[in-house]
């Protein structure tokens, strides 16, 4: 029997995903039961849990369990980046060197975001993973209207969705945006953002003109970018950031949004070598990348393929559904 812990933190956001585990497992005809406490937990040594956090880990390693560990990311280097504690970063090093080498000795799955974290932990304690499986973060499918939507790549219109803060490169995407605003000034800027006074600072700021603010529900979010023909995804070139997939990415992919996005992302990167339509920033000053893609024409039924193609082998469910099925325990 196969046991899945969800989250009751942000379970929006890891739902998707372990239910995507427990549907592989119940095509293979194994019984699976979802338990947010684990006093509802009723696993035998036989059974099998996934689990998805560094206690919950833990847990599996004192009781002697048959385990699943999903990573969604690097927490000694996430951590350091936010809070800059070395101690902190010590004692999560300590922890996630015995979780690694305890899963890995006894061959149990690790599921990863992207090829580029395995060999992140591959590098990082100098051992072949025995056995993982890649499965990217998504949040979205294709909306085949948004790419034939009328004039959507004639006009330039630039989109940031997202939050503010410090680590998501806002002022950085701002100063890019100025400087295509100042060389092409009928381009345009969609802000989807909760907090438009902070926006309104911002894009004030940096003298940019032409911009909306919005906010909207993910399932408005399609209507919203149906007429945006780039979206600025732009980070630092940290470890943390090297691994990982945001969601974002499908977001502006699955409505026809060219991704504008730093080079450094090699976690998404590493499944977008299939189109053109992409546009990759080696540094934060790399305007001449951007300059060179706006001049190139947009075929919407290309982009459409492109991305249809990139979505089905990387992203869709259904597929990691059927593929899944030969990498997990029984």
């Amino acid at each position: 029997m196969i046991w899945i812990k969800k989250q009751t933190i942000n379970p929006e956001v890891t739902d998707y995903y372990l239910e995507i585990i427990g549907e592989a497992y119940s095509r293979l005809g194994e019984k699976v039961e979802y338990f947010t406490d684990w006093n509802d937990c009723r696993a035998i040594k036989k059974d099998i849990i996934v689990v998805t956090r560094y206690k919950e880990v833990l847990k599996m390693i004192l009781q002697r369990r048959r385990y699943i560990y999903w990573i969604q990311g690097i927490l000694p280097e996430e951590n350091y980046a936010l809070y800059h504690s070395k101690l902190k970063v010590f004692i999560y090093n300590i922890i996630e060197r015995i979780m690694f080498n305890y899963t890995n000795n006894h061959n149990y799955l690790f599921i990863m975001v992207s090829n580029r974290m395995k060999k992140h932990y591959e590098d990082k304690y100098s051992k072949q993973i025995n056995n993982c499986y890649i499965m990217p973060c998504n949040n979205d499918s294709i909306h085949k209207e948004s790419f034939f939507e009328e004039g959507k790549y004639n006009e330039d219109v630039f989109c940031y969705a997202g939050g503010l803060n410090v680590w998501q490169c806002i002022d950085e995407t701002l100063n890019i945006y100025k400087h295509i605003e100042t060389e092409n000034p009928k381009a345009k800027l969609l802000l989807l953002v909760k907090d438009h006074n902070l926006a309104k600072e911002l894009v004030d700021k940096y003298g940019i003109r032409n911009y909306e603010f919005d906010f909207v529900p993910v399932d408005k979010l399609p209507d919203k970018l149906k007429k945006v023909k780039y979206g600025f995804i732009v980070r630092e070139d940290l470890e943390l950031n090297r691994v990982a997939t945001p969601t974002k990415l499908m977001t502006y992919m699955g409505n026809g949004v060219i991704s504008i996005l730093s080079e450094c992302l090699e976690g998404l990167t590493e499944n977008l070598d299939e189109t053109k339509y992409i546009i990759k920033l080696k540094n934060v000053h790399d305007f001449d990348s951007i300059k060179c893609a706006m001049s190139e024409t947009v075929d919407a039924q290309e982009i459409y393929n492109d991305y249809k193609r990139i979505y089905k082998n990387h992203y869709d469910g259904k597929t990691h559904i059927n593929r899944m099925k030969d990498a997990l325990p029984r």
